[in-house]
């Protein structure tokens, strides 16, 4: 089980403001309350379960506020309360001459493990650092709060990174080479009986440790085809944890070929995505998507029979992605919904069953009848990898792509179901700018997301992203000669209770077809615009995540 675990320093306090150390009495200045309200506002997506908290006024002050607005109960934990200081020190001002001789004298002690007055030896602050992990560690909750103290924290963090052997010197060099402001937020995770620290404010002297002292957001994106493509092209530029998990559904084209002759798992929607997350040159990019123009490997890709090759010789597809992934350097990984043979059924409003995804493609029979619903012809099980990814993501972003070709195929696949229940990440569903023929004719952006729903028989998608741009005229008048009316997607005002952003996401160049692309005519030639995409997704990624 993995636990997630936001230690929150508290908001202002009179002492913080007055620079006075005053024990545990000290409450939250004004600013300090619109602070915690702030705060609050933030930690609404978050999941959270329980708010632990220091017994200190200010930190149960604090814990209060959000608990009221997040609704979850705050518990307090004396383990967990600011270092005791000298009672000598209480009452002093910081900055004065007699404050900072006495704390010279408190800290030499502190770090050499003896008494000063009356103050707390350091190995009795470390042993209450301990238990709190303990406490947290032993909490029913996978998903909790504890809002302490800046130097408590500190503690915590060093102990982290260190382990029980952290020292007076560790904690000491964090908490004065370092900052963690007011409310700030430090995420932490305990898996399998290991702490681990995921991002924590400003700081410095973390180098030290060899870690990143930056967070990035786990990002899942589920679909696969040209749509898949387009969004990580633009994800990849930001500092994300990326993972892409794609349909594996594809039996068109020459995918179908390597399907049927070499009993391969199609390769064509993994390699785009290898290609779009790839941080290699560009000539080794142009070399994975180069289709053969000719003869018997017309319309092959060297992308493709590579990743065909490499299944064989590892005997296992997963296993060829990485080393695929290797080669190209790709900044994220890549993973099939699914290791197992996956097989589409179309059946059609007519009754008619139609075999393979690629009856979906430019099928007059679908243009006259329509599609009524999709389903597989054997029952897959989902990857374990792909399974562990959605429930640790903290943002999951379905589509773009076709509906039934290459977003829905993937959550008809036993397992992913119970994954998104599971998950406490924001769902977004990026809609599409065009319909398909038969299949999507005059949806609106939120009828994808009722199918969606349908399918899965239970409501997971947080924020509808839809595009507010309309298309060059020219491109229009195309696009309807190819698909017929009613095929621009008409961006949602209202979808029940998702809430749905708007903004400017279509590209402005059209894409040339590729010598040797045997369903070239079946793609569509109005496109997102890859960093308009990623850059709106960001947004909502800082909104949701708040990190």
């Amino acid at each position: 089980m993995t636990k997630k675990v936001y230690l929150i320093r508290h908001a202002e306090s009179v002492a913080n403001k007055t620079a006075k150390r005053a024990g545990g009495e000290s409450p939250l200045t004004e600013e300090g309350i619109k602070q915690a309200q702030m705060l609050a506002k933030r930690l609404i997506s978050f999941g959270i379960e329980t708010i632990y908290s220091s017994p200190m006024k200010r930190a149960m002050q604090t814990a209060k506020i959000i608990s009221s607005k997040i609704g979850v109960s705050v518990f307090e934990l004396p383990e967990a309360a600011e270092r005791r200081y000298p009672s000598v020190l209480l009452g002093l001002d910081q900055n004065s001459d007699e404050a900072k001789e006495y704390y010279s004298a408190y800290k030499r002690a502190f770090m050499q493990g003896d008494t000063f007055s009356d103050g707390e030896t350091f190995q009795e602050f470390k042993n209450r650092v301990i238990k709190t992990a303990e406490i947290l560690a032993n909490s029913a909750e996978e998903n909790l709060a504890l809002v302490t103290h800046e130097f408590f924290k500190k503690a915590f963090i060093a102990y982290v990174l260190k382990g029980e052997n952290f020292t007076a010197e560790d904690v000491l060099n964090l908490y004065d080479n370092s900052r963690i402001f007011n409310t700030g937020i430090t995420h932490l995770q305990y898996v399998d009986g290991k702490w681990k620290l995921l991002y924590v404010n400003d700081t410095t002297h973390l180098s030290q440790y060899k870690i990143s002292a930056k967070y990035k957001p786990k990002v899942v994106t589920i679909g696969g085809g040209t749509g898949q493509f387009t969004l990580l092209s633009g994800l990849k530029h930001f500092p994300l944890d990326i993972t892409a998990i794609v349909s594996m559904a594809d039996d068109g084209g020459t995918t179908g070929v390597l399907r049927d002759e070499l009993g391969a798992l199609p390769p064509t929607d993994v390699r785009k995505c290898l290609v779009a997350l790839s941080s290699t040159t560009p000539t080794l990019r142009e070399l994975f998507t180069y289709r053969f123009p000719n003869k018997n490997l017309e319309g092959h890709t060297i992308g493709n029979l590579l990743l065909t090759a490499l299944e064989k010789i590892t005997g296992d597809f997963s296993k060829a992605i990485e080393e695929a992934s290797a080669i190209f350097n790709i900044k994220g990984k890549v993973l099939p919904v699914t290791k197992e043979d996956m097989r589409l059924k179309v059946e059609l409003n007519n009754g008619e069953i139609l075999s393979g995804e690629k009856m979906l493609d430019e099928n007059p029979r679908i243009f006259e009848f329509g599609v009524k619903k999709i389903s597989l012809a054997n029952q897959v099980k989902i990857n374990p990898h792909a399974k562990e990814a959605i429930e640790e993501a903290d943002v999951i972003v379905i589509g773009p792509g076709d509906l039934y070709g290459s977003v829905l195929p993937n959550f008809l696949v036993d397992g992913i179901k119970e994954a998104l229940q599971k998950t406490k990440a924001t769902i977004i569903f990026v809609s599409n700018l065009t319909n398909k023929r038969g299949q999507t004719s005059g949806f609106s952006a939120c009828d994808y997301v009722d199918v969606l729903h349908k399918y899965l028989q239970t409501e997971v998608v947080d924020i509808l992203l839809c595009n507010s741009q309309e298309a060059d005229e020219n491109l229009k008048k195309r696009y309807r000669e190819q698909e017929g009316e009613g095929m621009f997607v008409r961006c949602s005002t209202d979808c029940h209770n998702i809430k749905v952003v708007k903004a400017n996401l279509l590209s402005e160049s059209v894409p040339e077809a590729q010598k040797g692309d045997t369903l070239a005519h079946t793609r569509s030639f109005i496109r997102h615009d890859p960093l308009k995409l990623a850059k709106e997704i960001l947004a909502l990624i800082e909104k949701s995540t708040k990190k």
